[in-house]
């Protein structure tokens, strides 16, 4: 149902939300995230698995491509629906259509 469709999209939106933050912030919790997922493409490969995109640490992908394709594909366009959806959700409790 739409509440619970939102309800999932606002966790993802808080697991992301470093995105929103002042870039200092942002960039730290980037660096992390890059981390793990070497530490998971690591594993993979250790288990003869292929590795996941974005986790092979002898990629040619820089943390600005991965970071830009992130905030572009990901973040952005969930932030707006959210955001459409308050406003939506501002309108009917206003009386509007």
């Amino acid at each position: 149902d739409d509440v619970g469709l939102l309800a999932r999209a606002c966790l993802k939106a808080a697991d992301i939300g470093h995105a929103a933050k002042p870039w200092d912030v942002h960039y730290k919790y980037s660096l992390c995230v890059v981390e793990e997922f070497f530490a998971q493409g690591d594993k993979e490969k250790s288990l003869g698995l292929p590795v996941s995109p974005l986790c092979d640490r002898n990629s040619k992908t820089s943390l600005a491509e991965s970071q830009r394709a992130f905030l572009t594909f990901l973040c952005r366009p969930l932030f707006v629906t959210l955001a459409t959806a308050d406003k939506l959700r501002l309108e009917k409790a206003e009386g509007g259509t």
